[in-house]
């Protein structure tokens, strides 16, 4: 008769989950809301630092970043040519005031006799 009991017990409860079970909220729509945000988050980060447009050049417009970024590459690039026209020049000029001139001058004549 316990035995009895203790089924019927665990009957009832079963019962009243499956009762609050249909009652429960349903988070679809939130979890689907989430999901959505944390999808344009991580678009928006690859678009922001550049990786969208590595792989789909002119698609989106530049970020920020991007745009900062290749200014300051072009910079370089112009700062190092600089450098580069400067030094070859630098290296004409010590070149050209160490050489020999290209006739040498006479030799006054002997007179010691």
């Amino acid at each position: 008769m316990a035995h009895i009991c203790l089924v019927e017990a665990h009957g009832a409860r079963a019962g009243i989950l499956e009762r609050n079970a249909a009652f429960a909220e349903d988070h679809r729509v939130r979890n689907r809301t989430i999901g959505v945000l944390v999808l344009l988050a991580v678009l928006t980060g690859l678009w922001y630092f550049g990786v969208i447009e590595r792989y789909m050049p002119n698609v989106l417009p530049l970020s920020p970043y991007v745009q900062r970024v290749r200014a300051q590459e072009t910079k370089d690039a112009q700062a190092k040519e600089a450098a580069k026209a400067a030094a070859a020049s630098q290296a004409a000029t010590n070149a050209a005031t160490q050489s020999q001139p290209a006739t040498a001058p006479e030799s006054a004549p002997s007179t010691a006799k």
